[in-house]
């Protein structure tokens, strides 16, 4: 059996993807389809499944490298 994954998991809810600019490319456009036909589809050897998917992605970021961005200390 193929199992839900985090996208589906935060189906009806938010998606927090923490750190967001450590994300490559390749992975952040693959969440686009989900995003836009609320589904994902998983194929693997043992078979194809989908899940629904309607979810809210919440990207997160420190502005700084250090962390301390803006602060006057």
């Amino acid at each position: 059996m193929l199992w839900p994954g985090e996208i589906t998991l935060s189906h009806r809810g938010f998606l927090v993807t923490d750190e967001l600019p450590e994300f490559g490319h390749t992975n952040l456009e693959a969440l686009s389809q989900p995003i836009e036909h609320k589904v994902v589809t998983i194929s693997r050897a043992r078979g194809t499944v989908s899940y629904t998917a309607n979810f809210m992605l919440v990207g997160a970021m420190i502005p700084c490298p250090c962390g301390y961005f803006g602060d006057p200390l």
